[in-house]
């Protein structure tokens, strides 16, 4: 990591001492360049690092042997004007793989800011980053991160294709020298016509995704948790056995029954009065109270099979040699009264223990996995089971095409999903429609309503359960300079991204006679649509066009074009209305138009592209940042620019906080 202080003379620091001899002889005289000799800060041996009473605060120390240093550099650095930290803007976009390794997009600030406020344990998150040697890309571990106060000038640099990388002046970037080897360069050293390393593709997720567990998402969500019902035969009979089921305990009502006969109760009573035994007598020696002999002899009660047991051998008989038509064994008097009022009373009380559709709440979480883990019938409704819908959602090129149409043309109407498409009698609008249409219905087995005026048509989900998948489960937001890549696009294989793009484009893309173009508002969108296309090796353009009129926003246009890649990208616009120009394009072109590209010297996934711009811009925020990653780089910036990380060690910090 280098440190730049600047007044009348220019002060690096490095940790090397070796590379402060080897800077000094290339920089000239206007660069004086140290060495910290390591590190220069610690953690105190004798009493505990962090302060438990102040969110546990870390409290550093220098080393003895590091003060002489410290001092020297400090001399130094009161002749310089400032400590610059060497960072990257708020609003850079770069993609990050999770602990579970799946992929999103963030913005390198939202990141940094989180796991700083959250104490992230960094080791579980990776960043897109090359290697030196085989110039592949892959997920590399990010070992820390670090923000600070902005104190030099924030620089966009611009390459060809409208790739874009906002950087602090001393941050460093990567070229290529003379004999091919990869070089880093600082960004106030970059010059209009510089070529800077980017990569050609990004790494694909590592995971496969078949379904989506709805009644898990809704599960954990406490508030949609307690409004949910659930239904299925395996529930629907799981509920009558545990309902049924014999309890803990010697409960006389939940004990198996002996029915006499007319005919067996008037010969019991006989043999009593024959033996001359009382009933209190009978009742002492079965166990049981007086009046139940009463009653039992009365035909007006069931003894337990227990009791009856013992009431036959006191009287001379046995269970085992009486006939059917004498005595039955029955279910307990509380399982017949809930068979009764299962078939005759609870048909239609939601309230009901064994209803069909049984409150998500009544079940615990382990209770569902133990016993309905793969149950495909499950359905799950609110309170009116109007709307019964699927508990696994299948990740399909359906449901990519829903996403994709959503990103392009929906909103959020309450608790509804709407889709607002132009005049179904103009252009392709007609089969966007009857698409929406049939894939709600095959996958959410819903069947949305239609409606239209003279000039458009809307369609709506009226579903609470649907709207929740889509805001809660996916991160879309309603608003069309809001929207982004849903997570799982980045998670799925390519001919599902390419669905999803599909949807997008029918939804919101325009075709020309040679290329293709995604427009929208939506910055972060534009970005996320530029690292799809680079997970997939698809060369494009990105071109932003303010409106001349106030209060509007900028439009952001991706362009795919050239042969080759138009026909890797088939299957995004072949079901374009317009799709016949791209195709005649495609048979007539010629074929130096094939592999047309500004990308210079590409090896791998690395390639070069020239500098078009630089310009001094205002930062997004008062803070800058940076990672610390393994390999010492990291890809961010609008459609991907390979930049250098902070030093792994984070010494330049630890100098840094020195000096100051």
């Amino acid at each position: 990591m280098v440190f730049h202080f600047s007044f009348t003379m220019q002060l690096i620091i490095v940790e090397s001492p070796t590379k402060s001899q080897t800077l000094q002889k290339f920089l000239g005289k206007n660069y004086k360049v140290l060495s910290s000799f390591g590190h220069v800060r610690d953690l105190p041996k004798s009493t505990l690092g962090v302060d438990v009473e102040k969110n546990f605060q870390v409290k550093y120390i220098v080393p003895q042997k590091a003060k002489p240093k410290v001092k020297i550099l400090k001399t130094e650095a009161k002749k310089a004007k400032e400590v610059i930290l060497a960072s990257v803007d708020y609003n850079e976009p770069i993609l990050i793989a999770d602990r579970k390794n799946t992929i999103n997009q963030y913005r390198v600030g939202e990141f940094i800011d989180k796991a700083i406020d959250e104490n992230f344990n960094l080791e579980k998150f990776k960043v897109p980053a090359f290697d030196f040697k085989s110039h592949k890309i892959t997920f590399k571990n990010i070992k820390a991160v670090s923000r600070h106060p902005i104190s030099e000038p924030l620089l966009e640099v611009s390459l060809d294709y409208g790739r874009r990388l906002k950087i602090t002046a001393s941050h460093s970037v990567f070229t290529k020298n003379k004999n091919g080897e990869i070089k880093e360069v600082a960004g106030k050293n970059l010059r209009v016509g510089d070529r800077l390393l980017i990569p050609t593709k990004l790494p694909n997720a590592r995971k496969t995704i078949k379904e989506i567990d709805l009644l898990k998402e809704i599960y954990f969500n406490k508030n949609l948790c307690q409004k949910v019902f659930i239904n299925s035969p395996v529930i629907s009979q799981y509920r009558k056995e545990k309902v049924l089921a014999p309890k803990i305990g010697n409960f006389y009502q939940f004990q198996p029954r002996l029915i006499f006969s007319t005919g067996l109760i008037k010969n019991l009573r006989n043999e009593r009065e024959k033996l001359g035994i009382s009933q209190k007598a009978l009742s002492e020696k079965v166990g049981c109270s007086q009046p139940q002999v009463c009653d039992w002899e009365q035909g007006n009660a069931n003894p337990t099979l227990e009791f009856g047991k013992k009431y036959l051998s006191v009287l001379g008989y046995d269970l085992q040699t009486l006939s059917q038509q004498e005595v039955q064994i029955a279910p307990s008097s509380i399982q017949m009264a809930i068979q009764n009022a299962l078939q005759n009373q609870w048909n239609d009380s939601r309230k009901s223990l064994t209803h069909t559709f049984q409150p998500l709440s009544r079940f615990t979480w382990e209770e569902i996995e133990k016993n309905f883990e793969n149950d495909k019938k499950i359905e799950i409704s609110r309170h009116n089971h109007i709307h019964k819908i699927p508990r696994f959602i299948p990740v399909n090129s359906d449901l990519m095409i829903f996403l994709g149409f959503f990103i392009a043309e929906g909103s959020y109407q309450q608790n509804a999903v709407k889709f607002s498409f132009g005049n179904k009698k103009i252009g392709g609008e007609n089969d966007n429609i009857e698409t929406i249409k049939n894939i709600s219905k095959k996958i959410f087995n819903h069947s949305p309503s239609d409606f239209f005026d003279k000039t458009s048509n809307s369609i709506v989900l009226s579903s609470s359960l649907i709207s929740f998948l889509m805001k809660d489960v996916f991160k879309i937001m309603g608003h069309s300079y809001e929207k982004t890549i849903p997570w799982i696009v980045f998670n799925v294989p390519a001919s599902l991204q390419f669905a999803f793009l599909k949807g997008l484009f029918l939804g919101d893309g325009s075709l020309g006679k040679e290329n293709i173009v995604f427009n929208t508002v939506s910055e972060t969108l534009a970005q996320g649509i530029r690292f799809i296309l680079l997970q997939n090796n698809i060369l494009n353009g990105h071109t932003v066009c303010v409106p001349k009129r106030k209060n509007r926003r900028p439009m952001h246009f991706i362009a795919i074009s050239g042969k080759t890649k138009l026909e890797a990208t088939k299957q995004i616009w072949q079901d374009h209305y317009k799709s016949k120009s791209i195709e005649n394009y495609l048979k007539n072109s010629s074929q130096n138009k094939k592999n047309f590209s500004l990308i210079e010297e590409q090896k791998e996934d690395l390639g070069l592209l020239k500098i078009k711009s630089i310009k001094t811009i205002t930062p997004s925020t008062n803070m800058v940042y940076d990672f610390s990653v393994e390999g010492e780089n990291f890809i961010c910036g609008d459609g991907g620019v390979c930049a250098h990380n902070t030093d792994e060690d984070r010494e330049g910090e630890a100098i840094a906080w020195h000096l100051a």
